[in-house]
């Protein structure tokens, strides 16, 4: 006989009488128990697993309970599901035809104790099918129905649940002034009244050490009998959001009214503000807002909106302000547009400033052929070489995106830049861009590499200027490698004779002898060092003049040289 290890699934939609001892759950656990013991000639046994849902609608599939069964079904752990009726596990037809099928591939069988039928046959599902089309449809007439109940609720100026707001409590269902609450919320309507500024309104209550309404709920999804059920989550105790402060300013509740949709209806509820300062604050609200000149706003494109970070890993968004008729464009970083008060580390800067940088950035790397060929073979798998096939597809590639980043249209430079580039980080000392590098090739894969420019930073207020400069570090300076070439060159001719002396070879070059002397130090590097510099593996500081500054020290061991030379190779 084949042994069938069998696990039961119990849910409950609302809370009520879940704190009971003996609760629905507990009924259905039993119901299941029982069955799957008069089951036990056919080889099924009880595993000793029950999943529970408790206070959570059947409608969707993000249950604690649900999601922990599936886990041991993939884990082989369970052979039979066994549940009271087949609305317990899901109302959704749709989401009962995603568990069957995961059921069948983990060849798991399902089972309902009162409709005494179960998956393993056709005639099963057929009628399970037509159960659920039914379930579901009872849901939605449900729902239909608790719609309309609401609407007709809050037309007679009933609160109709849900959190409670901040001011007030609920007793019996009704919502009574609650008399501590009530200060902070004429204190917010006060506040932003002289203030006129939301993020102000915020920093005073910050200050203040005033935090959002302290709420405690029972967790979800517990059995009556377990040992946590009487555990409450807290919630709230925070610091209030801007968007937090604007529902309170907007919210009619407030003056003893009840909005439904698009329309306000006197409440049963006492008010907390008077008319008059309700009027005055909903008049700054709108003269605050922003300015619609169309039927919609006029889009403004973000070269770098999404793909801007900070050093704290915090993305910077695009804001817009208007000040006596001219428009402000900034990359904030997001914990600023919050309101949280600036530590130091968060970003403001002018958006044409940066994405200008960042677009000459990349057209100087698209003008560079040698470089993206070297980015692109570095990315390759097992370092094959580029085929001269591939050669010119990278080179259109370039090509083409050189030309859409010159366009004057921001709607094709960003296009460009979102092709090629994964993100964009800011240091303090650095910029980073991560390439996309199969932006030139047809690898179909993931693959990205970074570059780093040297960073300056200069405060202005809350503004951050920048000032970028130099070559990208990992990339080789085109200064130092002409300089390196021809110091070889002149060795060479000195070595074979073509050339008689180092003051001959000045005379010809036009240089001074001191000069041309130092240059030619450059011929007796290592290999090591001078493949350092075709990569880019050096110090971004270390330009032409600063290793001619350091020449006439150049250890003349080689195993010296990278390290008199600031390199970690």
């Amino acid at each position: 006989m084949i042994r069938k290890r069998c696990a039961i699934y119990t849910r409950k939609s609302t809370e009520e009488g879940l704190e009971q001892e003996f609760s629905s759950l507990d009924a259905q656990s039993e119901s299941c128990a029982a069955y799957i013991l008069s089951q036990a000639g056919e080889g099924w046994e009880d595993a000793g697993r029950i999943y529970s849902d408790g206070g959570i609608s059947g409608g969707h599939m993000e249950r604690p309970g649900l999601k922990d069964m599936l886990s041991d079904i993939e884990a082989g752990h369970i052979d039979v599901i066994v549940v009271y009726k087949v609305d317990r596990l899901t109302r959704s037809l749709a989401d009962f035809a995603k568990l069957v099928e995961i059921f069948d591939a983990h060849d798991v069988s399902f089972v309902s104790v009162t409709q005494a039928f179960n998956t393993t046959n056709s005639m099963g599902r057929l009628t399970l099918n037509v159960l659920l089309s039914f379930a579901q449809f009872e849901r939605e007439v449900t729902a239909e129905r608790i719609r309309d109940k609401i609407a007709a609720s809050k037309k007679k100026g009933k609160w109709m649940g849900g959190l409670v707001p901040l001011g007030y409590d609920a007793v019996d269902k009704k919502l009574i002034v609650n008399d501590r609450e009530t200060k902070v919320i004429k204190l917010i309507f006060e506040t932003y009244q002289t203030l006129g500024s939301v993020s102000k309104v915020k920093q005073a209550l910050d200050q203040q050490g005033i935090t959002t309404k302290v709420r405690y709920r029972k967790k979800r999804g517990l059995r009556s009998n377990d040992k946590d059920s009487q555990k409450q989550i807290k919630t709230g105790g925070l610091p209030f959001h801007r968007g937090h402060l604007y529902q309170i300013l907007s919210n009619p509740l407030y003056i003893g009214k009840v909005r439904h949709k698009d329309k306000v209806y006197e409440g049963e509820h006492a008010a907390i503000i008077l008319e008059e300062l309700w009027d005055t604050v909903q008049v700054k609200l709108k003269s605050n807002s922003p300015k619609r000149t169309r039927p919609t706003n006029t889009k403004t494109i973000s070269l770098l909106k999404g793909i801007l970070f900070d050093q704290t890993g915090d993305r910077l968004g695009p804001s817009h302000h208007k000040k006596s008729g001219r428009s402000y464009s900034y990359y904030i970083s997001r914990r600023l547009i919050k309101g949280e008060i600036d530590d130091g580390t968060g970003w403001r800067l002018p958006a044409k400033e940066i994405e200008g940088h960042v677009v000459k950035l990349l057209a100087a790397l698209l003008n560079n052929q040698a470089r993206i060929l070297n980015l692109v073979e570095k990315s390759k798998a097992d370092n094959v070489s580029i085929t001269p096939k591939e050669v010119q597809s990278i080179s259109q590639s370039a090509e083409c995106l050189a030309k859409q980043l010159s366009d004057k249209r921001p709607s094709r430079q960003r296009a460009a830049i979102l092709e090629l580039v994964e993100r964009v980080d800011l240091y303090p000392e650095t910029i980073i861009l991560t390439i996309k590098t199969d932006a030139f090739s047809e690898m179909n894969s993931s693959n990205s590499t970074s570059l780093e420019y040297p960073l300056q930073l200069k405060r202005r207020g809350i503004e951050t200027r920048l000032i970028i400069g130099g070559k990208a570090r990992n990339e080789p300076d085109p200064n130092i490698l002409k300089a390196i070439a021809k110091s070889r060159q002149w060795y060479a001719q000195l070595k074979t004779g073509d050339v008689k002396s180092v003051n001959a070879l000045a005379n010809r070059e036009g240089m001074h002898r001191a000069d041309v002397g130092k240059l030619l130090l450059l011929a007796f590097l290592s290999p090591k060092v001078i493949r350092a510099f075709l990569n880019g593996d050096h110090p971004a500081d270390l330009t032409l003049d600063t290793l001619k500054r350091k020449l006439p020290k150049l250890p003349s061991d080689w195993n010296e040289q990278a390290a008199y030379l600031g390199m970690s190779i």
